[in-house]
């Protein structure tokens, strides 16, 4: 009889897999991605942030390619952090300048 007795495992090779297949790839930017998705979700419906539109999709493309692609996983997963930063800006400018108009009697 060769080979291994029933139920041996490599201890070199703790994912049971074949000699020469690489482990199976962590996702690392997963978390971070659904974050992104929930917060720019919550934004858009809970604050009427309709800047995180975009935010919400880069986050849904990064979230769709975080198995197969995940460098292009995590550059999305940035530019969403980095979008939903921006609509934030835009949308607290947005409310300075109403009120400021407000103030001032420009909007009736």
């Amino acid at each position: 009889m060769s080979g291994p007795p029933p139920g041996w495992q490599n201890p070199h090779d703790p994912y049971g897999q074949y000699p020469g297949h690489p482990p199976p790839a962590s996702s690392s930017a997963r978390p971070s991605t659904i974050a992104a998705l929930v917060v720019s979700a919550v934004s858009l419906a809970m604050c009427c942030n309709v800047f995180a539109i975009g935010s919400l999709v880069t986050s849904a493309l990064a979230l769709s390619r975080s198995s197969t692609d995940p460098s292009s996983a995590r550059s999305l997963t940035r530019w969403s952090w980095v979008i939903l930063a921006v609509s934030f800006v835009l949308g607290v400018a947005f409310v300075a300048v109403m009120a400021t108009l407000d103030y001032y009697g420009y909007i009736d």
